[in-house]
């Protein structure tokens, strides 16, 4: 039997881990756990890693002293997307096969997107603070999403979900991405246009990979093509967009915002996002959903019995593949 080490803290492993993806690791693996509600350091995972050949983890730091400690390690799986917390080049250096679990999400934080483009159209945070804390019968008028045009800044399983979840409401879908083809764009019933077309939506939401190429993507010019009311949504990474530039429109409250994610996590308290009208925030969790994360620990277990069988595992991060996916948390 295989020997793995899964060093999650005790709250992280029975949503991630057990039962499901328990199941698939007893058929090829023994392992050991971390039992305390913490994540450990980087000292007592180094303690740990002596005889260890794989390694499941969620945000331990997995550096070149853990990695010096573990010579028999062969594979680590990720359970999430972003790897930046692990020493990639050490890995590749020494042929220590990475995967992640970047997709176990993609349904998750779709139909987030979709909930608060509903909600902000609506403003269903105001009326419910209005009717619970004021007791104010709020007689406003809203908007429908039906009709509307919606820009998608990126082209992944996220945003082909995201149209699929669109359709029922007739909207104009414009989609720009630097990897989609005219044919792809065409066979999901999506117009192929340029970033600058996207961002005269009324509605503009980012899937895409937070690399050195997109970060601050949208910035001062491209807000400042939004049409007046428009609403942009991003449940991607915060620093896709200028936050200072951002923070300007907010303020002239000529459009609005719905944010699940910052440049800075978490929000710090003295952001002036708190207390702008027309702005939607919040905490991070567009991918957390207990299917979500269930499927986090399945999909690693998954690609580690398939590289014990001696295959290549689906979700292997390569030295190509990272330059273009996203590695960090914000």
């Amino acid at each position: 039997m295989v020997k793995l080490d899964i060093p999650v803290p005790k709250d992280t492993y029975d949503v991630m881990v057990a039962p499901r993806a328990e199941a698939i690791l007893r058929e090829f693996a023994v392992w050991t756990r971390n039992l305390e509600s913490r994540r450990l350091t980087e000292e007592e995972l180094a303690s740990r890693a002596g005889d260890i050949e794989g390694m499941v983890v969620s945000w331990e730091p997995i550096t070149r002293r853990v990695l010096d400690a573990a010579p028999r390690l062969r594979i680590i799986g990720k359970m999430g997307g972003a790897v930046g917390h692990i020493d990639l080049a050490t890995c590749f250096e020494r042929g220590i096969t990475v995967v992640n679990a970047s997709d176990a999400t993609d349904e998750s934080v779709a139909e987030f997107t979709l909930a608060l483009i509903l909600a902000a159209l609506r403003d269903l945070p105001g009326l419910v603070a209005n009717l619970r804390q004021a007791h104010v019968w709020d007689d406003r008028l809203f908007e429908e999403l039906a009709g509307k045009s919606v820009g998608i800044v990126g082209l992944g399983a996220i945003s082909r979900r995201l149209i699929a979840l669109l359709r029922p409401f007739g909207c104009r879908v414009l989609l720009h991405s630097a990897h989609a083809t005219r044919e792809e764009a065409t066979a999901l019933g999506v117009e192929l246009v340029s970033l600058d077309e996207v961002c005269r939506c009324e509605i503009v939401t980012l899937h895409c990979s937070l690399t050195p190429r997109t970060a601050g993507l949208i910035g001062r010019r491209e807000l400042a093509l939004l049409p007046d009311g428009a609403l942009l949504v991003n449940t991607s990474r915060g620093k896709l967009v200028d936050e200072s530039a951002l923070l300007d429109e907010l303020r002239a409250g000529r459009i609005r915002a719905a944010l699940d994610v910052f440049p800075l996590e978490p929000l710090p308290d003295d952001s002036p996002l708190y207390e702008l009208p027309g702005v939607l925030l919040t905490p991070h969790r567009a991918g957390a959903t207990r299917q979500a994360y269930a499927r986090l620990g399945s999909i690693v277990a998954e690609n580690l019995r398939v590289f014990f069988r001696g295959e290549t595992p689906h979700n292997q991060i390569t030295p190509e593949k990272l330059t273009w996916m996203t590695t960090t948390l914000t």
